[in-house]
């Protein structure tokens, strides 16, 4: 089977599994290659990129075309694909049929569950406050199924033609761009055009600031603003995970700027020293979550500024006491909750200098590579090389065992992504 015929394979059996991709192969293409490399590249902008939109469907011509019988030689193209279906690089050797066919149905199997997978992560959010009819008819579900598999462009496309949504819709649709990280079309196109009681749903609010605090949007003021307007002191963890989700985007807003300088640094870690503490301390909790945030800057001051007695705080200390609430999240029923305190708890153990916690690392990603959350996983590798990065940039000491640690770790996470995507 030459390679232009197991694209074509590979084509069908994503159409038998009902994978949608919208209503042209330019949408096929980005589904396949899941991002990595666009389909037709804006010369202006970038004047030495490729054009896919001849080359990979063209009537008669292009790879899955009627006439063609050949390989593949971009090498850009075929790595993007292995990496999206986690296929071997032997599939674009000249396999026989039924060696290909098998392959490509083990994979696409794995591909869907993967997907299902992050998908129910991510709709798990809780709506069930709203009194909101869930009765969908099939055409409404059917259109649901197909917003899941399309691109960023058919999704613009789709709430262009279809302006007039249900409230109800509209809340079944949210989670569903959240989890594909299209953050910019899920305010302006979903939440803003809920009603006032339901865009001020607590959930609702959380989701549009920390789309409002990720990279791609980089609203870090924005999010903190909304994020410390929520919650109250009559739920305690709520306000202790509102608050500490808060100073963080603060941390992100303040510490990524490129004029930064090594008083600023210093002026800035102990503003968050303050806030993480008091929040970490709130009515004695000592709940996990600021507690790590806490262990991260104190970690940076005591690399950075060695000596310094405002960094005197003991991590070892910190961690001892949000071993408890660690310990509660670990025996909750939700994936989530078992991920991030699992996560932390080994963040810590990081920060602590700890011998084996490569290993550690290594051995909970393996046994619990179904139940983790890849794009919650993606920000811890995130908050390591933002780590990493403060570190170097401000101090001569890169070679501190933390650091390299933090780096292996990065890379232990990295290549389990890539596996596992």
């Amino acid at each position: 089977m030459k390679n232009t015929d197991f694209l074509i394979a590979l084509k069908e059996e994503l159409e038998k599994k009902e994978i949608s991709w919208g209503n042209d192969y330019s949408g096929l293409f980005d589904l396949i290659v899941e991002g990595q490399i666009p389909f037709n590249r804006d010369k202006k902008d970038n004047p030495n990129g490729k054009d896919y939109s001849n080359g990979f469907f063209d009537g008669h011509k292009g790879w899955l075309g009627k006439t063609t019988y050949a390989d593949i030689r971009d090498s850009d193209f075929k790595t993007a694909v292995s990496k999206t279906f986690n296929f071997d690089k032997s599939v674009w050797t000249n396999l026989n049929d039924d060696d290909h066919m098998k392959i490509i149905q083990e994979k696409i199997a794995g591909y869907v569950n993967r997907t299902q997978h992050n998908i129910d992560l991510f709709e798990s959010f809780d709506l069930s406050s709203l009194d909101i009819k869930d009765e969908f008819s099939d055409e409404q579900k059917d259109e649901l199924h197909q917003i899941r598999g399309m691109d960023l462009e058919n999704i613009k496309e789709y709430f262009h033609e279809n302006s007039s949504l249900s409230q109800s819709f509209l809340l079944k649709i949210i989670p569903i761009l959240y989890s594909k990280g299209f953050y910019e079309t899920m305010i302006n196109d979903a939440i803003d055009k809920l009603d006032a009681g339901l865009k001020n749903n607590i959930e609702i609010q959380k989701m549009h600031a920390h789309a409002l605090g990720s990279a791609k949007m980089g609203k870090y003021v924005e999010a903190f603003r909304l994020l410390d307007s929520l919650g109250s002191n009559e739920n305690i963890e709520e306000f202790i995970d509102l608050k500490t989700a808060a100073i963080s985007n603060i941390r992100r807003n303040n510490l990524s700027s490129s004029s930064l300088d090594i008083e600023k640094l210093k002026e800035n870690l102990l503003i968050l020293v303050h806030h993480y503490e008091k929040i970490y301390n709130a009515k004695e909790t000592y709940n996990y979550y600021p507690g790590v945030n806490l262990a991260y800057i104190v970690s940076i001051g005591q690399i950075v500024f060695e000596s310094d007695e405002d960094f005197n705080q003991n991590i070892s200390d910190i961690y001892k006491k949000s071993e408890s609430s660690i310990k509660e999240e670990k025996e909750n029923d939700s994936l989530d909750s078992q991920f991030y305190a699992n996560i932390s708890e080994l963040e810590f153990l990081l920060l602590l200098n700890r011998d084996n916690f490569t290993n550690m690392l290594e051995s909970y990603l393996d046994e619990n590579s179904e139940k983790i959350n890849l794009v919650e996983l993606e920000r811890t590798s995130r908050q390591l090389e933002w780590f990493v990065d403060i570190v170097e940039r401000f101090t001569i000491n890169t070679q501190s065992s933390v650091v390299l640690k933090a780096k292996k770790a990065i890379e232990i996470i990295e290549d389990f992504i890539e596996f596992e995507m």
